[in-house]
Order: C-alpha cells, then structure tokens, then sequence
C-alpha cells in the first residue's frame, strides 16, 4: 500500500515527464500506451492494417510475444537514471 503523499509526488513527476517527452518530440509513431489518445487498442489496430497488407501482397507475418511483467524491477537504478538524464530530465539523487 502506497502512502497518499507518495501517489501525489508520482503523479506530478508523471506529469512533468510526459510533457517533457511531448515537448521535446521524444515519444516515437511506435509509442501507445501512456498517451493519451493512443490507447493499445489503436495499436491493435493498426498492427492489424499492416499484417492485412502484407497478407494480401502475399507476405509472411511471423510475430514473437513477450511479457514485460515488472521490467523495470529488473533494471538496474543507475541504468534508468541514466537512461533518463540521456532524454533532459535531471533528478536529485542519493547516488550523486
């Protein structure tokens, strides 16, 4: 269970990131889910539109699923950090 304090810092932090990759044009056409108006479901069909075209010019669809289940669990804090120090936002860190 979250503390409510903790919720609230979550969604200004959300916030302040996802206007910062808005603004700094650094989501790609790939990019569905967390935006709005580009819900997985616009993704499903638009990965649909393009294995229909492929079938109809008598292409081959191979297609691999994978599960990101608690990715970022695994990953590493100073890589993240990184990671997002590389798109402009700079945090506070313990870690210097």
């Amino acid at each position: 269970m979250t503390c409510v304090i903790c919720k609230v810092l979550e969604s200004f932090m959300r916030d302040h990131v996802m206007e910062h990759f808005k603004t700094n044009n650094l989501f790609t056409d790939n990019q569905y889910r967390f935006i709005k108006g580009r819900s997985t479901y616009l993704e499903l069909l638009s990965v649909l539109d393009i294995w229909t075209k492929d079938l109809e010019d008598e292409g081959q669809i191979d297609v691999i699923y994978t599960v990101f289940d608690k990715a970022f669990d695994k990953v590493p804090l100073r890589h993240l950090i990184s990671k997002l120090k590389s798109y402009g936002i700079f945090l506070a860190s313990i870690y210097g």
